[in-house]
């Protein structure tokens, strides 16, 4: 069983992306467990209280923390997790700041499901 974590503050995105990944998994025959927050600060209380995920789809631009200031609080106790930038922001520093917290990926939105195929699968 893969623990999935989305977090992204637009709920009709978290569900879409949930959805799709069930998608893709099911027809690989691969269990998953998803869960969605609409916040960082959500994600890392979750974490605090021993919640644990392999793989995590972060939105960047949040209110509160930042999908990066996230990414960089999961890394300090969880250096293997999957970390996955989702944004809207074709910024050079946003994905420089990705690759410094070894993301797995960086994709824009809209994106293509193939895209998340490919990201899932690496």
């Amino acid at each position: 069983m893969i623990r999935i974590a989305i977090v992204d503050d637009a709920a009709e995105i978290g569900t879409q992306l949930e959805a799709i990944l069930i998608e893709i998994t099911t027809n690989k025959g691969i269990a998953i467990d998803t869960d969605i927050y609409y916040s960082g600060k959500e994600l890392c209380e979750h974490l605090q209280n021993g919640a644990f995920y392999d793989l995590i789809f972060l939105d960047i631009e949040m209110p509160g923390f930042t999908g990066l200031e996230v990414a960089r609080k999961i890394r300090e106790t969880d250096k293997n997790c999957g970390i996955l930038f989702l944004t809207g922001y074709d910024k050079f520093a946003y994905a420089k700041q990705a690759i410094a917290v070894r993301a797995l990926d960086y994709l824009l939105k809209p994106y293509k499901e193939q895209e998340l195929v490919f990201a899932v699968e690496d």
